[in-house]
């Protein structure tokens, strides 16, 4: 079965609103001792994550936002794809879905990645939507990166 522009595009609508109406990971976790914010300036949309981090290691998230839904349905993936490798490796992780999501050309390696992160290659059809896409992956990347944590 081969996919035309349109149905990709029907399939990366599809993908962001339901995690944008259905966000996984969604809201402040009860044990979190770090808190994470992120601010894109240009468009207004702002994030906040909700981390239990024990001896340097990453257990639980969750995160709440005031933002579009592009951003909201991409901190959602960035969340589930976080649990779903169990929290084994979050800086690869973070580090192969900003690849992914920047590489306007291909598509990029999603071996740490939850599948849904294809729904963002569309940003790249709206250039000014693609920091959207973005600030959830760089607010944790730049945290986590802080050996302080």
């Amino acid at each position: 079965m081969s996919l035309d522009s349109s149905d990709l595009n029907d399939l990366y609508q599809t993908i962001i609103l339901d995690h944008n109406k259905n966000p996984r990971h969604y809201g402040v976790i009860s044990n979190h001792n770090h808190v994470v914010e992120g601010l894109n300036p240009l468009c207004g949309d702002r994030i906040k994550f909700y981390l239990d981090i024990e001896e340097g290691v990453l257990k639980s998230i969750g995160f709440e936002t005031a933002s579009c839904a592009i951003c909201k349905a991409s901190a959602s993936v960035l969340c589930d794809s976080l649990t779903i490798t169990s929290f084994s490796n979050p800086s690869k992780c973070i580090s192969e879905g900003l690849s992914f999501i920047k590489d306007k050309e291909g598509l990029g390696t999603i071996n740490e990645v939850n599948e849904d992160i294809i729904a963002f290659k569309g940003v790249h059809n709206f250039p000014a939507r693609l920091q959207c896409a973005l600030l959830p992956w760089e607010s944790l990347n730049n945290y986590l990166s802080d050996s302080k944590h």
